[in-house]
């Protein structure tokens, strides 16, 4: 069985192969290009199912009228913005997509503009596109391409972003969610056009509310039957649960009501 996935998505398809492989699934990973290549795959027969990171367009599905896909949402990845416990203690508990939108473009530099102590912002940039800056510049601008070209100290991952906060007592940068611990790394929530604060919490990253946040899809032509039925219940269940979270997702499992009931 070959499966296909985005190059975003090459770290979890490798971890995950040698598992499917263990479980009696002969499976050929390969990796590389866009959620539209990885389609363009499916429909074409070239890979037997597919792992993206949006759903098929109806563009898509119309291209091939003669079959049926279907997808299958195996968890959510979510960034958050995150900053120091000193800042956090003084009173910055929330921004909104126009305060980053602000402090990425320079017109914020000091955080007691934003009703905060008197502590210069230390902004440092998620890896240029990559997961991480393409969900945080989308939130921000609509589009990655329209991102401002600001000059800042760049860290390549989310621990490295977390570190860098936690060490710099005017620090804010966007992590994958894991890694604000809420002690000396806090994540903010976002205050929406209403006033209302959006907690980076499993409730609201599950209903779609928090907007940094997205899904990854499983796709597969046809029925879902036989290996293909095996590697869906393989990935949306329990079993692959480290992997997604080594991966930065946040497992399907993990955002079902009744596992929300019992998380923290």
């Amino acid at each position: 069985m070959k499966i296909q996935c985005v190059a975003a998505l090459k770290n979890l398809l490798a971890e995950a192969a040698p598992k499917l492989i263990d479980d009696g699934i002969k499976v050929k990973p390969v990796a590389g290009g866009g959620s539209a290549d990885a389609f363009a795959a499916l429909s074409s027969g070239t890979a037997d199912m597919v792992l993206t990171l949006r759903p098929m367009s109806g563009e898509e599905r119309a291209a091939y009228p003669e079959k049926t896909f279907q997808e299958f949402e195996i968890g959510k990845q979510a960034v958050a913005l995150i900053i120091p416990e000193i800042l956090w203690n003084n009173g910055i508990k929330a921004l909104t997509r126009e305060q980053v939108a602000g402090i990425y473009e320079r017109q914020f530099t000091n955080w007691n503009q934003l009703g905060g102590p008197n502590r210069s912002i230390k902004f440092f940039n998620p890896e240029i596109g990559k997961g991480v800056w393409e969900m945080f510049a989308s939130w921000v601008y609509g589009d990655p391409a329209k991102a401002a070209a600001g000059h800042f100290d760049s860290v390549e991952d989310s621990e490295n972003a977390a570190a860098s906060v936690q060490f710099n007592s005017g620090g804010l940068s966007a992590a994958y969610i894991r890694w604000a611990n809420q002690k000396d790394v806090f994540a903010l929530p976002i205050k929406d056009e209403s006033g209302s604060l959006i907690v980076p919490n499993l409730e609201n990253i599950a209903s779609g509310k928090y907007p940094l946040s997205r899904s990854i899809y499983l796709a597969v032509a046809g029925k879902p039957l036989g290996l293909r039925r095996r590697v869906i219940d393989f990935f949306t269940g329990r079993g692959v649960r480290e992997v997604l979270l080594h991966n930065d997702i946040i497992p399907a499992a993990d955002l079902a009501p009744q596992s929300r009931g019992s998380a923290k």
